[in-house]
């Protein structure tokens, strides 16, 4: 606990956290509104909104949330506002005077972002959104199972409370119970209770009824009840069916599946054909349930949500409360200088978000993306400041609470893409760049280049140009390798770089900072495609990746990795880039960039090189014939997985020769891609 006291004053010191103003809800600072309409200053975030399920929440001038919508797509959704095509909403056509931001919250689908629609419609009650007067929510299953642990400890319990009902509600309180859902569709809610009553044979009626009837209902006369009020059905077994009952509900309805077909085959080989009949009903109504079932809840378990993500020294954490079973809206703290490793920027963080906290907003967990040296302690301190219940702190792998965890972890990612985008940070990442390289002026556009092949096949790259820190795609360019034969990479390179540098000096136009991918050997290439077309002054650099110096395996630890290099023209010796710089970020950035666009056109080109080898063998294929189908299908596999009517329909393809095709070419299949 002394570390984490220490570790308490870690932002305060960076310099960089921004504190929000009082009239900002959410503590994000947005500066100064920028004059003209709302699509000239909300066009960078317009043109990087995710193309994701979630909320997006429309502030003024003032910060005030003035409308609040949801979408399966956000980038689509909000756009539309934009065009006024048929949209007669009054503030739809005051956008550009009332809009000064829009804000975003991503989920997992369509149905979490109708729930968080809803909360925080209630939560900040929004001038154009609809609101209804009383406090209604949405429908929620609740199984209250606790009597079975209360028998375990020996504890009497009420006969009622050994054969549980599953009921329809609309409150959610801490009682125990478990609740499944919320549903946004009634018609879904009363559909899944009434397969699974029907099917798993729960009792539908009142606990007073339980404890007074004598003779059976017509429900279990239909079948559809194990009528425990006349003790038909013993504890255990009647307990076996609320298990089933928790698993379908509780999200894990492949194992039920399975479970319910291996007990479906035990009694078929006894030849109890009736109670395989029910399990297979059983089975089918599961795989209904299946399409119906929203994201399961469970027993309430209040949980904090730590998304995290950086990038050099700038960091973008998002916190995402659920509370009740309900996702809450994302939380953004945004640092711009931080240089500490990341398990104690993470701890320091958690210690300043939990310090001021009240005792009743403590969660019983906090989740969080990488494991901290020191949970232990952290989970033992909110815990003595919580004093009701004990506090965990853990990272989840796998599960439902790994899926909960990658909803905060994108909205952490968005974050630190737009703050990527931020004019302040492209400008202190190029200044940091220019003090690191010693040149005259800040580097405003850089070029990187990148060569792609396999053993000399397919041999492609790729030029990437980012202008003041942002990519410009415009500037990306693809290169075919016309003049080298076989597997020489310094060659490719040399003649990529003598193209875009002759072209340059030809049109006046030369990056202000040329990168290559690569140690001293792609660098002294790049100096000679300078030296030998004349080109002075250019600075050039390659960036030589990390290499593993000690791989930690005999001690089982992880492996401990050399710097990222940078190779300069001129000097011997290189520079290390040190974790978590601004200079570092904006040069892997680039180098990765390269490398993705190098590596997506060389797999199209090998793609087509394989299916025009492949097509060329067969009979009655020519050139022109295969290249109408590889503008039809674009690969073999593909191809290969199209049937005789859908070769058809390409010009020149008799059903005959369709049959030729996919016979030749499930032939040449490897073993995994055939069929059967």
């Amino acid at each position: 606990m002394t570390r984490n006291r220490r570790q308490i004053h870690l932002f305060q010191n960076a310099g960089a956290c921004r504190e929000a103003p009082d009239r900002y809800a959410d503590g994000v600072d947005r500066g100064p509104t920028l004059p003209g309409s709302a699509l000239d200053r909300l066009a960078d975030k317009l043109a990087h909104l995710p193309a994701e399920p979630g909320v997006y929440l429309m502030r003024d001038a003032r910060g005030a949330i003035f409308y609040v919508g949801k979408a399966g797509n956000l980038r689509q959704r909000v756009r539309s506002y934009f065009h006024h095509g048929g949209d007669e909403r009054a503030f739809v056509q005051l956008l550009d005077q009332m809009l000064a931001d829009i804000e975003i919250a991503v989920v997992s689908s369509e149905h979490e972002a109708l729930l968080l629609e809803n909360q925080l419609i209630k939560q900040h009650r929004p001038r154009f959104n609809v609101r209804l007067r009383d406090d209604k929510n949405y429908l929620s299953l609740r199984l209250d199972d606790t009597g079975y642990a209360a028998a375990d400890r020996g504890q009497a319990v009420k006969r009622h409370r050994l054969f549980p009902r599953l009921e329809v509600t609309r409150r959610r309180q801490r009682d125990g119970a478990r609740y499944f859902g919320p549903y946004t569709s009634a018609l879904a809610v009363r559909e899944t209770l009434r397969l699974v009553n029907h099917h798993f044979g729960l009792r539908t009626c009142s606990d007073r009824t339980l404890l007074h009837r004598k003779r059976p209902c017509i429900m279990h006369q239909m079948g559809r009840c194990s009528a425990p009020c006349c003790r038909s059905v013993a504890v255990d077994e009647y307990r076996a069916r609320i298990a089933d009952v928790v698993l379908l509900l509780g999200g894990r309805q492949v194992e039920l599946c399975a479970l319910l077909r291996q007990r479906m085959q035990q009694a078929s080989a006894a030849q109890a054909y009736e109670a395989a009949a029910r399990l297979r009903d059983q089975v089918r109504a599961v795989e209904k349930v299946m399409q119906a079932q929203p994201t399961p809840s469970g027993k309430l378990v209040d949980r904090d949500l730590i998304g995290y993500a950086r990038s050099g020294p700038l960091l973008c954490a998002v916190l995402v409360p659920q509370r009740n079973g309900l996702l809450g809206a994302p939380r953004l703290h945004r640092f711009d200088d931080l240089v500490a490793p990341d398990d104690e920027v993470l701890s320091s963080l958690l210690v300043q978000l939990y310090q001021a906290a009240a005792d009743t907003e403590l969660p019983d967990q906090v989740l969080l993306p990488l494991a901290l040296p020191d949970a232990a302690g952290l989970a033992h301190w909110l815990s003595g400041r919580r004093r009701r219940r004990r506090v965990s702190v853990r990272a989840p792998r796998r599960g439902p609470a790994h899926r909960l965890l990658e909803v905060a972890q994108r909205n952490a990612q968005n974050a630190l893409a737009e703050a990527q985008r931020s004019r302040e940070t492209r400008q202190q990442e190029s200044q940091r760049l220019q003090r690191l390289l010693r040149l005259e002026q800040p580097p405003r556009c850089i070029e990187c280049f990148d060569v792609s092949t396999l053993q000399g096949q397919a041999a492609v790259a790729s030029k990437v140009r980012f202008v003041d820190g942002a990519a410009e795609r415009s500037g990306y360019r693809r290169y075919l390798i016309k003049n080298v034969v076989g597997q020489d990479d310094f060659a490719m390179l040399y003649e990529v770089l003598t193209r875009r540098l002759r072209r340059g000096l030809r049109e006046g136009d030369l990056p202000d900072l040329l990168l290559v991918d690569g140690g001293p050997g792609q660098l002294a290439v790049a100096a000679a495609a300078c030296r030998d077309l004349g080109v002075r002054g250019l600075p050039i650099a390659g960036i030589a990746k990390s290499r593993v110096i000690d791989d930690g395996a005999y001690r089982g630890e992880a492996p401990v990795r050399s710097p990222e290099r940078l190779y300069l023209a001129g000097r011997k010796n290189p520079i290390a880039l040190l974790p978590h710089s601004a200079e570092r970020a904006l040069i892997e950035r680039i180098r990765d960039e390269a490398h993705r666009f190098a590596i997506a056109f060389h797999r199209q080109r090998r793609n087509r090189r394989s299916l025009h080898s492949a097509l060329a063998e067969i009979p009655g294929v020519g050139p022109r014939l295969s290249r109408r189908l590889l503008r039809q299908f674009g690969s073999v596999r593909a191809l290969r997985q199209a049937d005789v009517a859908r070769l058809q329909q390409v010009g020149g393809v008799s059903a005959r020769l369709a049959q030729t095709i996919l016979c030749h070419l499930a032939a040449d299949a490897p073993l995994a891609a055939r069929p059967g």
